[in-house]
C-alpha cells in the first residue's frame, strides 16, 4: 500500500505486529560537490571555490533536508555522484538525470 510519502510503502512484517514503511529505494554513491542540489533548493549558504567546487558555508548545522537530499531518484541531476538501489526489484541499480 502506498502511503502518500515519497519513497515508502507499508509492509507487514512477517512477525505480524502491524504495518511498518518501507523505503522503495536505497541511497549510494556521494557527492560531488558540484552544488547543483543547492541551487534546486535556492540555498543562500553555498558558496563556490576557485575550482567551482560547491562548499557549504554551514555544513555542520545544515538543515535535515540536506541531509537526505536526494531522497529519490527522480530529483537527481544527470551528473550527480548518487544513484539509488530499487529495493522493490532486487536492488537493480536506478539512476535518473535533470538538466540544470
Amino acid at each position: 500500500m502506498t502511503t502518500g510519502l515519497a519513497n515508502t510503502t507499508e509492509v507487514t512484517p512477517p512477525w505480524g505486529n502491524g504495518p511498518i514503511l518501507k523505503r522503495r529505494y536505497k541511497r549510494q554513491g556521494s557527492c560531488k560537490r558540484c552544488g547543483w542540489c543547492c541551487e534546486y533548493h535556492g540555498c543562500p549558504d553555498v558558496i563556490y571555490d576557485e575550482k567551482g567546487m560547491a562548499i557549504c558555508t554551514i555544513y555542520d548545522d545544515r538543515p535535515d533536508r540536506c541531509r537526505v537530499f536526494p531522497e529519490a531518484p527522480p530529483i537527481l541531476h544527470k551528473e550527480c555522484g548518487f544513484y539509488f538501489l530499487d529495493t522493490y526489484e532486487n536492488n537493480q541499480i536506478v539512476k535518473f538525470g535533470k538538466d540544470l
